[in-house]
C-alpha cells in the first residue's frame, strides 16, 4: 500500500520548530526532522511507511508520493540504528540518515534535488564525488550529500539530499538499495 508521501512530509514539517518547513541543515536535520537519538518519538509523528527492512541493528524505511507532475514519485528514506550500539547503550532508535528527492527540501544556500553538479560545487567546496552504483556529491564534514542516478557532468542535476552525522557517509542509501526497499514491499 502506497502512503501518500505528501501526508509524511506533512508530517515530517510537524516534528520541530524551524521557520523553514523544508529547510536542509547539513548533519542536523532534513525538513523538521533531526538527525540524533530520539529517533523513535521523531518516526511516531511519520504515516506508517510504504515500504521498510528491519536489520539486526538498524532499519530502513521509505515512503513513496504519487507521481508528481514529471511522472515520477517523490520518496523519503530513513535509516535507523539501536541506540543498544551506543555507548553507553539507550534504548529507542537513532536517526541516521533522512534522504528526500523533492526539490522542495532546499539548504540555506538554494541548493535541493534538481540542483546542478557546478551549483552544489559552488556551494560545497570542499566535497567530492563518490562512485557507487550512481553517484554521490559528499561533504561528508558537514553531513551532506546529494545523490545522482549516473555519474555526473557538472550539468547533471541530482536527484536526492541526505543528511547524516558529519563524517560518517561512508554507508549512504544507493538509488538500488531505496528502489529494492520499495519493490520488496516489507512492512
Amino acid at each position: 500500500m502506497k502512503v501518500p508521501l505528501t501526508a509524511a512530509f506533512g508530517l515530517l514539517l510537524a516534528t520541530s520548530v524551524q521557520a523553514d518547513p523544508f529547510l536542509v541543515i547539513p548533519g542536523r536535520s532534513l525538513g523538521r526532522t533531526s538527525l540524533g537519538r530520539n529517533g523513535a518519538a521523531e518516526l511516531k509523528k511519520l504515516p506508517p511507511p510504504t515500504a521498510s527492512d528491519a536489520a539486526m541493528m538498524h532499519d530502513e524505511l521509505v515512503w513513496v508520493s504519487r507521481p508528481t507532475r514529471s511522472g515520477s514519485p517523490n520518496t523519503l528514506y530513513i535509516c535507523t540504528l539501536s541506540n543498544s550500539v551506543l555507548d553507553p547503550p539507550a534504548p529507542g532508535v537513532t536517526l541516521y540518515e533522512i534522504r528526500a528527492t523533492s526539490p522542495l527540501f532546499h539548504t540555506r544556500g538554494g541548493i535541493s534535488p534538481g540542483s546542478s553538479l557546478a551549483q552544489i560545487h559552488r556551494r560545497f567546496p570542499h566535497g567530492h564525488l563518490v562512485k557507487t552504483p550512481g553517484s554521490f556529491y559528499v561533504a561528508d564534514h558537514q553531513g551532506i550529500a546529494f545523490a545522482f542516478t549516473h555519474a555526473p557532468k557538472s550539468t547533471t542535476r541530482c536527484a536526492a539530499v541526505s543528511v547524516y552525522p558529519p563524517d560518517t557517509g561512508h554507508n549512504l542509501a544507493t538509488f538500488v538499495q531505496v528502489s529494492d526497499l520499495i519493490k520488496s514491499g516489507h512492512t
